[in-house]
C-alpha cells in the first residue's frame, strides 16, 4: 500500500500568541524617579534607552539585594533579550545565579523561553521551558506552557517528549487547543496510529486554522484503513476546493477508493484525471487505469495502459502482461498476444498464471507461428512440463500437427528429431517436414543440403507420393551437381517406386534422364529418352517440348544422324520458342553435311534476313561463308565473311573469316591480295592457329614469287614463331601436355612452369598459360589460376581468350573485387562467340553495376537479363530484385512496390523474402503501420527459414509498435532479437533502435516531470512557518 506524504510544517508563529510575559505592566510610584522613567521606556519598548537607565540604577544602587537593584538587573536582562544581545543569555542566568529566591526568577525563564520561541530558536526555548515547574504559573497560561515546550520538542523530532506536553493540552479549553490537537493527531499518525489520529483530525475539521488541512489527513487514513466509502465521500467534498496542484493525487485516490470497490465505471474518471493533470505514472497506476479499462471492456484503452509496464519483473508485472495478453486476444492480436504471454510465462510469482501462459504461447505459436521458437519445441516443453495438466491432451494435439503444417522446417525437423517420431502420425510428419526442407534447399541451389534431406525423408515413406518425388528431386539437384551416374540411378529409382508411372513427373524424369545421357556423351540413350518424353508431352510446357526437340536433334547430329536430326531441328523451328534461330542455323548445318549445300546457303539467308538480331548471325554469316567457298562463289563468300569482320569484329569467327579471304585469294592465284590479308591475320591474331597458318602458306607465296628474303625478313620480327628452336619447344611441350592429360596437376605445373621459363615467348605459349591456370583453378590456387586467366585475357585474341575472360570475371566477382569483375564482364560480353558465354557477361554485368551503385546501368542489364530466353526462374526473380531495389535508391517508390511485389508474387526462395521485407518497409515509411506489421507477419509465419529478412523484419515491427505508441510490443520484440541473434549487423540495429526508443521516452517523462503536482504534502496555515531561523 502506498503511502501519501504528509509533512508537518512548521515552526508557530501562532495566530496572535504574544509573548504572555508576566510582566507587571502597572506604573509603580518608586521613590526613585531614574527607576520611574526607566520603566516608562521600557513600556514604551524604547529598551535601549530603557537599558541605559537601568545600567545607570545598577550602578547607583550597590546595595545587592536591594529592591530597586534587583528590578533594575532584571528588566536590564529583559532589555538585553529584546535587543537580541549577545550576552543576553549569560545576562539572564546571572540574574538567576544571583537571586535565586527572587519571584523574579520564574517571571525571566518564562519571558526567556518566550523570547526564544517566538523568534522560532526551538532549542533554546526548549532548554529554558525545561528550567521552568509549570505550576508555578497561572492555570490560565500552563495551557501556553505545555504547547510551546510540546511544540519545540516536536521541531527538534523529539515526538516521545513532544505528545507527553501535548496531551496535557488537546482537552484543555484554550487558545492552544487546536493546535495541540494538530501536533499530537499529526505524531500520532506518522506512528501509525490512525484511529488516534483521525480522532482528532476530525476534531479540527471546523477550526478556521487547521480545518483546510486536515481532510487531506482524513482522506490519507481512510486509505489506509481501507474505508473505500468514506474515501470516495470525503474524496468528492475534498476535491471540489482541491487547489489545481492537490486535484490530481485527490482524483487519483478517490479512483483507488472506488476502483477497492470495484465500481470500475465510477473509478475511471478519475484515473483519467490523474493520468492526464498529474505526474509521471507508475507502474501500478498504469495496471490500474489498464484493469479499470480492462473491466469496462474498453480494451484498445486498457492495451495503451498496459503495455507502458516495460521493465518490471514482479508479480504487479505478471498481472498485467497476463491481462495486456488477454486484450490482444480480444483484438484478435494473437502475434501481439503471444509476446505478452511469453512475458507471464518468464515470471513465476502465480503458478496458475504461468502455466495458463505457457499453454498459450505453445498454442499461439501453433497458430500464427513463433518467430522466436519453434512451435513444436513450445508445445513439447509445455507437455514435458505439465504432464497433469488440464491442458495436456489440447497440446499433444496441436504438437502432431504443428510438425505437418509449420513452414520453418529447419528448425521443426532439428525438434522432431531431439525427440525421436514416436507414432506412425509423427514418422509421416517427419518425412513431409524433412522433404519441404529439401526443396527449400532445391530452391537456394543449396543441391548437397537438399540432398541430405531428400534422404531423411526417405527414411520413413508413409506417403508413396513423397516417397517418389523425393527420388525425383535427388536426380535433379544430383544432375546439377554433375554426378550424372548418380543421378541417372535416381531417376531410375523414382521410376521403379509403386505408383510412379502414373505421376505426373514420370514423363518429366525422362527428360531429365534425356539430359543425363546428354552430359554423359551417350547420345544414343538421350535421343532414346528425348523421343520417349516427345511421345508422351500432350501436357508439358511448351518450353520443355522445344526444348526437347533441339536436344534429341543435338543427340543425331554428333551421331552424324543429319537426317534425323534436321527433321527434329525443323520440328522446333517451327515451334516457334526461344531458340528458334538456333534450330533454323543447325537445321542449316545439316542440310551442307547432307550435300545439301544449296538448301543450306538459302536457310542461312533467310535466317541473317528475318532474325538481324538474333546471336547466331555471326555463325551464320561465317557458315554462309563457307557455303559458298564450297559452291565456287568466291565474292559472295568474301562477302559473307566481312560481314563477319565488319559487324562482329570481336567474334570468335572473325579471324576464321579474315583467313578464309586470305585462302580464296590465294587459292585463285591473286597472291599479292593473298599476302595482303594473311599478313593482315598475323597482325592482328598473333599466337592465334590461323596466325600459324597464314605464316605456312604466306611462305608458299614468297617462294613462288621467289622473295624468300622477304618472307624470313618479315618471320624475324614475329615473337611467336622461331624456325630454329620450334622443334624444341614443342618437344617440351610435349612433355608437359602428356603430364596434363594424364590429369596430376602436381606433376604437370612443374613442366608447365619450366616450359614458360625456356620458351616465354614460345609457339605454345597461350596452350601452357591455359593448362596452367585449368590446373591451378583444380588445386584451390586461385590467385594463380587468375594470374594466368588474366595473362590469356590481356593478350591478342586467341581460341583461350573467351574461356579466360570468363573465369577471371568469376573469380574477380568472388573475390568481391566488383571493379575487375565489372571490367573482365565487359569485355566477355564484346568478345563471346558461345551465347550461354554472353549470357553469362550480361547476367555479371547486371550484377557487378549493381555492387556499385551503378544503379542506371543495373536496370539496364537488369532489363536485358527479362529479355533473355530460357531465363532461370531465380535469374529472373534476382533481376527482378535489382529493378526493385535499384528503383527505391533513386526514390521511385511506385516503381519499386511493382517489382517487390512481382517478386513476391512469383518467387519461392530467399528473394521473396527480401521482397516482403521491403514492401512492409515500404508501407511503414508511408505511415501505413498497420499494413506494415500484416507484411512483417506475413514474412514470419511463412518465411521462417529465412532468419536474416525475418529479424530484419522484426526490427521493422518493433519500430511500427513504437509508432503505434505500444512500447510493450516494441521493447519486447527488440528484447528477443538482442537474446537470440548472432548476427552483428542484426545486434547492431536492434540495440541503436532500443536505444532511440528509451531516449524517446526518457524525454517524454522529462517532459512530464515539469509539471507542478502536489501529491498532499500539505503545508500548514499561514501563520506557520516551517524553518528555523537561528539568526
Amino acid at each position: 500500500m502506498r503511502h501519501l506524504k504528509l509533512w508537518a510544517l512548521g515552526a508557530v508563529t501562532f495566530l496572535t500568541i504574544g509573548q504572555t510575559l508576566a510582566q507587571q505592566t502597572e506604573i509603580y510610584t518608586h521613590p526613585d524617579q531614574a527607576y520611574d522613567r526607566a520603566r516608562m521606556l521600557f513600556d514604551k519598548e524604547q529598551y535601549v534607552q530603557a537599558q541605559d537607565q537601568f545600567a545607570q540604577l545598577i550602578e547607583t544602587h550597590p546595595e545587592a539585594h536591594s529592591e530597586i537593584r534587583i528590578d533594575a538587573e532584571y528588566y536590564h536582562a529583559i532589555c538585553a533579550l529584546e535587543l537580541q544581545q549577545r550576552n543576553a543569555e549569560h545576562a539572564v542566568e546571572e540574574f538567576v545565579r544571583a537571586h535565586p529566591a527572587s519571584p523574579r526568577v520564574d517571571e525571566i525563564t518564562w519571558h526567556t523561553a518566550g523570547h526564544y520561541f517566538s523568534r522560532r530558536k526551538y532549542t533554546d526555548a526548549m532548554q529554558w521551558y525545561e528550567k521552568m515547574n509549570p505550576r508555578v504559573l497561572p492555570r490560565a497560561d500552563r495551557p501556553e506552557y505545555h504547547f510551546k515546550l510540546g511544540y519545540s520538542y516536536f521541531m527538534r523530532e523529539k515526538y516521545d517528549e513532544a505528545k507527553t506536553q501535548l496531551v496535557e493540552v488537546v482537552d484543555a479549553n484554550s487558545e492552544y487547543q487546536s493546535s495541540a490537537r494538530y501536533y499530537y493527531g499529526h505524531i500520532a499518525y506518522t506512528e501509525g496510529k490512525t484511529a488516534s489520529a483521525l480522532e482528532y483530525f476530525e476534531s479540527l475539521r471546523k477550526d478556521p486554522s487547521f480545518g483546510p488541512i486536515v481532510p487531506y489527513y482524513i482522506t490519507q487514513i481512510y486509505y489506509e484503513q481501507e474505508r473505500w466509502e468514506d474515501l470516495a465521500s470525503s474524496g468528492q467534498s475534498l476535491l471540489a476546493s482541491a487547489t489545481e496542484k492537490r486535484a490530481p493525487e485527490v482524483a487519483r485516490l478517490i479512483g483507488e477508493a472506488h476502483y477497492n470497490m470495484e465500481e470500475y465505471e465510477e473509478a475511471l474518471p478519475y484515473f483519467e484525471r490523474y493520468r492526464e493533470e498529474g505526474p509521471r505514472m507508475k507502474d501500478e497506476d498504469y495496471y490500474q487505469l489498464g484493469y479499470t479499462y480492462y473491466r469496462t471492456e474498453r480494451y484498445d484503452d486498457a492495451l495503451g495502459a498496459f503495455n507502458k509496464i516495460v521493465d518490471s519483473r514482479d508479480s504487479l508485472a505478471q498481472n498485467a502482461y497476463f491481462h495486456l495478453a488477454d486484450c490482444y486476444l480480444k483484438k484478435d492480436l494473437k502475434s501481439e498476444a503471444l509476446n505478452a504471454f511469453e512475458s507471464v510465462a518468464q515470471l513465476d510469482y502465480n503458478h496458475e498464471l504461468t502455466e495458463t501462459a505457457r499453454f498459450n504461447v505453445a498454442k499461439l505459436s501453433y497458430e500464427v507461428g513463433n518467430p522466436y521458437q519453434d512451435p513444436g519445441r513450445e508445445l513439447q516443453a509445455f507437455i514435458d512440463d505439465y504432464p497433469e495438466s488440464e491442458y495436456f491432451e489440447e497440446a499433444s494435439t496441436y504438437l502432431v500437427n504443428a510438425y505437418l503444417t509449420t513452414k520453418d522446417y529447419g528448425r521443426a525437423l532439428e525438434s522432431l528429431e531431439r525427440l525421436g517420431p514416436r507414432t506412425r502420425q509423427l514418422e509421416g510428419a517427419y518425412q513431409k517436414i524433412a522433404y519441404n526442407r529439401a526443396i527449400e534447399f532445391f530452391n537456394n541451389r543449396m543441391w548437397q543440403n537438399s540432398l541430405d534431406l531428400f534422404g531423411k525423408s526417405l527414411r520413413y515413406p508413409v506417403d508413396r507420393d513423397l516417397e517418389a518425388e523425393a527420388y525425383y528431386w535427388m536426380a535433379e539437384a544430383l544432375y546439377r551437381q554433375k554426378r550424372y551416374d548418380e543421378a541417372r540411378v535416381a531417376y531410375g529409382d523414382f521410376q521403379v517406386t509403386p505408383g510412379a508411372t502414373q505421376h505426373p513427373l514420370f514423363n518429366r524424369s525422362r527428360y531429365g534422364l534425356g539430359y543425363v545421357y546428354f552430359q554423359k556423351g551417350d547420345y544414343s540413350n538421350a535421343a532414346a529418352q528425348f523421343r520417349k518424353f516427345l511421345d508422351e508431352a500432350s501436357g508439358e510446357k511448351d518450353r520443355l517440348i522445344h526444348d526437347a526437340l533441339l536436344r534429341t536433334g543435338d543427340s543425331y547430329f554428333v551421331t552424324k544422324g543429319y537426317f534425323t536430326a534436321n527433321r527434329f531441328y525443323e520440328d522446333a523451328a517451327k515451334m516457334g520458342g526461344p531458340d528458334q534461330d538456333y534450330a533454323y542455323f543447325q537445321a542449316a548445318l545439316c542440310q551442307g553435311l547432307l550435300g545439301k549445300n544449296q538448301a543450306r546457303i538459302d536457310q542461312l539467308n533467310a535466317l541473317v534476313r528475318d532474325q538481324p538480331t538474333s546471336e547466331y548471325v555471326d555463325d551464320a554469316y561465317y557458315t554462309l561463308g563457307k557455303g559458298y567457298m564450297q559452291a565456287g562463289q568466291n565474292e559472295q563468300a568474301i562477302q559473307a565473311f566481312q560481314r563477319v569482320l565488319d559487324d562482329f569484329p570481336d567474334s570468335y569467327y572473325a579471324r576464321k573469316s579474315l583467313m578464309n579471304q586470305g585462302l580464296i585469294h590465294y587459292n585463285a592465284g591473286v597472291n599479292e591480295r593473298a599476302l595482303i590479308v594473311l599478313r593482315d591475320v598475323v597482325d592482328k591474331y598473333p599466337n592465334s592457329p590461323e596466325a600459324n597458318e597464314a605464316v605456312a602458306i604466306a611462305e608458299k607465296i614468297y617462294i613462288d614469287l621467289g622473295n624468300v628474303e622477304a618472307y624470313a625478313n618479315w618471320v624475324k620480327g614475329l615473337d611467336f614463331t622461331n624456325i630454329t628452336d620450334a622443334e624444341l619447344d614443342s618437344l617440351t611441350f610435349d612433355a608437359a601436355y602428356l603430364k596434363y592429360t594424364a590429369g596430376d596437376c602436381n606433376q604437370t605445373l612443374p613442366a608447365l612452369n619450366q616450359y614458360l621459363d625456356k620458351y616465354p615467348q614460345g609457339i605454345f605459349n597461350l596452350d601452357v598459360h591455359y593448362y596452367r591456370a585449368q590446373c591451378r583453378f583444380q588445386i584451390d590456387d586461385l590467385s594463380g589460376a587468375l594470374e594466368d586467366y588474366e595473362f590469356l585475357a590481356l593478350a591478342s585474341r586467341n581460341k583461350y581468350s573467351e574461356e579466360a575472360l570468363l573465369q577471371s570475371s568469376y573469380l574477380y566477382y568472388s573475390r568481391e573485387n566488383w571493379e575487375m569483375a565489372l571490367e573482365r564482364y565487359a569485355s566477355l560480353e564484346r568478345q563471346a562467340a558461345f551465347p550461354e558465354n554472353r549470357r553469362t557477361a550480361v547476367i555479371g554485368l547486371m550484377r557487378t553495376n549493381f555492387k556499385l551503385d551503378k544503379s542506371e546501368k543495373a536496370v539496364d542489364y537488369a532489363n536485358r537479363v527479362l529479355r533473355m530466353e530460357k531465363l532461370d526462374v531465380d535469374l529472373e526473380q534476382e533481376a527482378h530484385i535489382i529493378l526493385a531495389k535499384s528503383a527505391l535508391k533513386s526514390g521511385d517508390r511506385m516503381v519499386a512496390q511493382r517489382e517487390f511485389l512481382w517478386v513476391e508474387d512469383k518467387a519461392a526462395n530467399v528473394f521473396r523474402a527480401e521482397a516482403k521485407y521491403y514492401l512492409a518497409e515500404l508501407e511503414f515509411d508511408a505511415g501505413n503501420y498497420e499494413e506494415s506489421q500484416k507484411r512483417i507477419f506475413d514474412l514470419l509465419q511463412n518465411m521462417p527459414s529465412y532468419q536474416y529478412w525475418g529479424n530484419k523484419a522484426l526490427i521493422l515491427l518493433a519500430r511500427n509498435y513504437w509508432k503505434l505508441e505500444d512500447l510493450y510490443q516494441a521493447n519486447f520484440t527488440l528484447d528477443q532479437i538482442l537474446q537470440r541473434s548472432n548476427n552483428e549487423e542484426i545486434l547492431a540495429e536492434a540495440r541503436r533502435w532500443k536505444e532511440a526508443i528509451a531516449r524517446s521516452e526518457e524525454q517524454k517523462v522529462e517532459e512530464k516531470q515539469r509539471i507542478e503536482i502536489d501529491t498532499l504534502q500539505i503545508e500548514m496555515p499561514e501563520e506557520m512557518d516551517e524553518q528555523e531561523n537561528e539568526e
